[in-house]
């Protein structure tokens, strides 16, 4: 019956002449040419890798979310998230997942000594400087765009931190190892790991003004006792316990080999995960509660020395940027970047603005206060470098969701 089955469609009719023979089937979403269509770019990408970020200095980033938008609704459109449904929670469950699993693993590979020695730095960079890129933000937007304040601030929120995977590619690799000092790199990646969360309160400071706008009184206490109280403190001081219970119960299990290597090595990812779930459950601030609980897991550097040979995590890192990078590729929405309200050429203008005016100037005026930034060359890049990505797309989603 099976290959009575097979061979009536094989051999089909004249009737089925005009559909595609049975040994090259494409359709949208389908199963097998996803499947196809991620595992081959991969593959193809591993063969010339090299070549391309360490010779040609060209992200990864870039070159899924092009072959995403080849793979997408405006191409071939073979990959369309769009006809499962509503893409917002697909891009903010998975946004959250990668931004976590990268904020996770700069906490833990950065070494005590630096927090120890650049905490100053740091806070410089969270403080004054988050600050500063928020509010010039906005005003460009509002100026710009001709967007309303309060949802100017929003925006501004959305790219007020520094992404924690988009700065993983552009601080290592053959490019930053030529010519970018390891201070500096430790310091940005330390500081795209924390400032993710700590745009918490910059995002809902708006929104609860938009959502009480008769009462601001009652917008500014929520924002108080909810968002900070709450969702910041609460949330940094539960990844702080989980941090230390997990480090000390994962030292007592490796003490008494009760643990294997391999579940050894996925410790990491499997942590952030679990972070990101309890957090959501709880309605604390995730990414915050991530970074401090990855911050006192590693505090000792004892599950960094531990791990250190293996490359797990960079090979687990790599997959789920390009998978998410082809996911973004494919559900950019170019329509809308050309409207009767906002026109292609004010986003460009406000883009070229926001970049040159967003970073540099602050910088510059608090480069002699920032260690290991020793030149106006190292303050420029330090100033120029601020990318906008996955955590930038999670809070656009988020306030959809």
């Amino acid at each position: 019956m099976a290959g009575g089955t097979s061979n009536a469609t094989a051999g089909g009719g004249d009737h089925d002449s005009h559909h595609s023979p049975p040994f090259f089937l494409v359709g949208e979403n389908d199963p097998n040419t996803l499947a196809a269509f991620i595992g081959g770019f991969i593959v193809l990408f591993g063969f010339v890798s090299f070549i391309v970020k360490q010779r040609l200095f060209i992200s990864e980033t870039i070159v899924a979310t092009v072959f995403g938008i080849i793979a997408g609704p405006k191409c071939l459109n073979i990959f369309n998230p769009a006809a499962w449904g509503d893409t917002t929670s697909m891009t903010y469950y998975f946004a959250q997942s990668v931004c976590a699993i990268q904020i996770m693993a700069a906490a833990i590979n950065l070494p005590k000594k630096f927090w120890i020695s650049r905490w100053k730095s740091v806070l410089i960079l969270l403080g004054p400087v988050m600050i500063y890129e928020y509010i010039i933000t906005a005003v460009c937007v509002y100026l710009i765009l001709g967007i309303p304040f309060l949802e100017s601030l929003i925006i501004a929120s959305c790219t007020a931190p520094t992404d924690p995977v988009l700065a993983n590619a552009i601080v290592n690799g053959r490019f930053a190892e030529l010519h970018i000092s390891v201070p500096i790199r430790h310091l940005l990646s330390g500081e795209s790991a924390a400032n993710d969360g700590l745009a918490i309160p910059m995002f809902m400071l708006p929104v609860l003004l938009l959502q009480h706008a008769d009462h601001p009184g009652e917008a500014i206490g929520k924002w108080f006792y909810v968002t900070w109280l709450y969702e910041v403190g609460v949330g940094a001081i539960a990844g702080l316990l989980i941090g230390l219970g997990v480090r000390v119960a994962l030292k007592f299990a490796d003490m008494r080999r009760w643990i294997d290597k391999n579940n050894f090595l996925s410790f990491e990812i499997a942590l952030a995960v679990f972070i990101i779930g309890f957090a959501s459950l709880f309605g604390v601030a995730s990414f915050l509660t991530t970074f401090t609980a990855g911050l006192v897991f590693a505090w000792d550097d004892w599950f960094t020395e531990q791990r250190e040979e293996a490359h797990v995590q960079e090979a687990i890192d790599m997959l789920l940027n390009l998978t998410f990078f082809l996911y973004f590729g494919t559900v950019i929405p170019f329509e809308s970047f050309n409207t009767d309200l906002i026109p292609i050429w004010k986003l460009c203008l406000a883009g070229i603005v926001v970049m040159i005016v967003r970073r540099v100037p602050i910088v510059f005026i608090f480069q002699r206060y920032l260690g290991g930034v020793f030149t106006y060359q190292e303050a420029f890049f330090v100033g120029w470098f601020g990318p906008v990505g996955v955590g930038a797309l999670w809070y656009m989603v988020s306030g959809k969701c």
